[in-house]
């Protein structure tokens, strides 16, 4: 603890949370300015963040739900008559869009599939584009899109090819989990990378013996799942948070 004061409990529960991961790609871009992801999802926040007087070219590396949340916000931060942002987005992707697909058997694609209102953005404005040899544009010009897997070129070189070029830089590419707080167990000070957290039970273990007492939950620390085609995600989202802990809350109280 930063106080330096400590407290003891047969029951601890991890709720600290994780914060957007951020790459070095941009460190030999000195002029490239790197937004926050958690802003860049809040569209009333993007027009703070943008110049009113020139072009913003914005890169964001990752297509996953949260990717394309930060696309649909600009574009629509660039197409409204009272923002007056001149906005350019190029998406980088490893891979295809993916929408989640519902079904009888459950949810295909749960968790990093789109979702409501984005995924029908991006059916409208990002698939029914042109694509030639792993690029494409939208008709208006504010959002190119650029597959890696399409591309004859490596991805250093797609990058060394881009960067130069942006303005800004969003990375959409997950979250970390922030650090614990100083943790001992029977008098042993506990580092970080020792311990594991179990994604079924929301326990913990520790050189392979699980650890009394000790729990996560949140972002920092979901459940595994795996939806009907076998795709294996972390469940993310609060009421999905709340159905992990509901489930498990059972276990808490077996202290010993």
């Amino acid at each position: 603890m930063t106080s330096g004061r400590s407290a003891s409990a047969p029951q601890l529960h991890l709720s600290t949370g994780s914060h957007p991961r951020r790459l070095d790609l941009h460190d030999p871009h000195p002029d490239i300015r790197v937004l926050d992801l958690d802003q860049v999802m809040i569209l009333s926040s993007l027009p703070s963040l943008l110049p009113s007087d020139e072009q913003s070219i914005i890169g964001i590396i990752g297509n996953s739900h949260s990717g394309i949340l930060a696309a649909m916000n600009l574009y629509m931060t660039a197409t409204a008559s009272q923002s007056k942002r001149d906005i350019k987005v190029i998406n980088f992707q490893r891979r295809e869009i993916l929408f989640a697909e519902y079904r009888d058997d459950g949810i295909v694609w749960d968790n990093s599939g789109l979702k409501g209102r984005t995924a029908d953005w991006a059916r409208e404005h990002m698939l029914n584009t042109p694509n030639k040899d792993g690029e494409s544009e939208s008709e208006d010009g504010i959002i190119k899109q650029i597959r890696f897997d399409k591309l004859p070129l490596s991805e250093q070189e797609i990058y060394a090819k881009y960067l130069s070029q942006l303005t800004h830089l969003i990375y959409a590419v997950g979250y970390d989990r922030n650090p614990l707080p100083s943790i001992s167990i029977g008098g042993e000070r506990i580092k970080d990378e020792e311990l594991e957290f179990d994604m079924h039970s929301s326990g913990f273990h520790h050189k392979g013996k699980k650890v009394k007492g000790l729990y996560g939950t949140g972002i920092a620390f979901p459940e595994e799942t795996e939806d009907p085609e076998g795709h294996v995600e972390a469940a993310v989202g609060f009421g999905k948070f709340m159905k992990f802990a509901e489930r498990v809350k059972g276990q808490w109280g077996q202290v010993t």
